[in-house]
């Protein structure tokens, strides 16, 4: 078959149609790549532009590094400090942080109540701690305005000046109540104390994959910068009675300078309402002190106050009588300031681990072993502790 010269010339037209569309694609293809490629430098040149500017302003505002020289002790020994005031003799000194626990429900707010009333109006706290009068920052975030003026009520406080408070109302989701707010009122009332209920109502994130040590460095240890900052005491409300997972190891001895552990008594089933049987028990443990404090407490329905109806009594001198199995592992936990886990007793024994539990049970129900955390330590009477200093 024989094409005419019309037949080509129309084939010839219609392949440098096709050609100029494929050219034309090419060239918007590289228009394309060419604008983003000098997108693309534009913005690495504006990053470049701006860590380059963020670091001339760092070194503009960064101070000279100040050269420090170690000081003669002569000097210290020159030096005349103020002493360490306590808000709550023997228990609340200034720059100090404590933490009070308690599952919900057992009664901390009231207990928290009672100290800030008694710090306010000089009273002695639960009628045995004497007090000296503060300026109190009350942070009352469980609650709204309108609840706090009936509680603060019922409080009658002689004088009201000596509180201030933030309530549920002055914070929200887009502006909580933040360490900055507490720091600026410690500026201007330093050497004050500051209530906090709840704790978890501060904007802080704890992750529960985080051990114990991160959880400490996350929630304590801003309360004792803040603490040390201003000298002021700190009283921080936690929904836990774990005390010695929270507390009692090692972890926590260089945040926490006191404890309080709130345990309300169970009613048992079937009993009817016996307000003389709203009891509890309170458990102060002391840092440095291995030895806790215990009260039992009962809850005074009318006045709204905890009451104590037996006080902490000395912990009694290990006697001579304890058997050689006892007095074994008596002796043993003695010699180790630093306390023993029960695991660590068994180990250093070498004895069934459900034995040494047993018998550390039996000395701790009789008060010659005290209990923190995870570790035991010896109850010691004044002469041990005088041979071993």
């Amino acid at each position: 078959m024989t094409l005419s010269e019309e037949d080509i010339a129309a084939f010839e037209a219609i392949g440098r149609q096709l050609q100029q569309r494929r050219d034309a694609e090419a060239a918007e293809k590289q228009r394309i790549a060419d604008t983003k490629k000098a997108a693309k430098e534009a913005r690495h040149t504006a990053k470049e532009a701006a860590e380059k500017a963020k670091r001339q302003q760092q070194q503009a505002t960064t101070p000279a590094p100040v050269k420090r020289n170690p000081q003669p002790l002569s000097g210290l020994q020159a030096k005349v400090f103020d002493p360490i005031v306590p808000i709550v003799e023997d228990l609340i000194p200034e720059e100090s942080v404590n933490i009070l626990y308690g599952l919900p429900g057992c009664g901390k707010t009231f207990f928290l109540d009672q100290l800030k009333k008694a710090i306010a109006d000089e009273e002695p706290f639960l009628g045995l701690y004497p007090t000296s009068p503060k300026r109190i920052l009350h942070c009352a975030l469980e609650y709204s305005e309108r609840q706090y003026k009936e509680r603060e009520a019922r409080l009658n406080i002689q004088h009201p000046e000596r509180v201030d408070y933030y309530t549920a109302d002055d914070v929200d989701g887009a502006h909580p109540l933040t360490f900055a707010d507490i720091d600026a009122w410690c500026t201007l009332h330093p050497g004050q104390i500051v209530l906090l209920d709840m704790y978890k109502n501060l904007p802080l994130r704890v992750s529960k994959s985080w051990t114990i040590e991160e959880r400490l460095n996350k929630l304590y240890s801003p309360l004792k910068a803040l603490a040390a900052k201003h000298h002021v005491a700190i009283v921080a409300v936690a929904h836990s009675n774990d005390l010695g997972r929270m507390y009692g190891g090692p972890s926590a001895s260089g945040r926490i300078d006191n404890a309080f552990c709130l345990v309300r008594d169970k009613t048992p089933k079937g009993s009817p309402a016996n307000p003389t049987l709203d009891t509890a028990t309170l458990t102060i443990t002391k840092a440095r002190s291995a030895v806790p404090d215990i009260h039992k407490l009962r809850f005074n329905g009318q006045a709204m106050l905890w009451e104590i109806i037996q006080k902490s009594q000395p912990a009694p001198e290990p006697p001579e009588t304890l058997t050689p199995k006892l007095q074994e592992i008596y002796d043993l936990v003695a010699h180790h300031d630093e306390g023993l886990s029960m695991q660590d007793i068994s180990t250093k024994l070498q004895k069934n681990h459900n034995t040494i539990r047993t018998q550390v049970k039996m000395l701790v129900d009789e008060n010659f072993l005290v209990r923190r955390g995870t570790l035991y330590f010896a109850v010691l009477d004044e002469t041990d502790k005088t041979g071993d200093e």
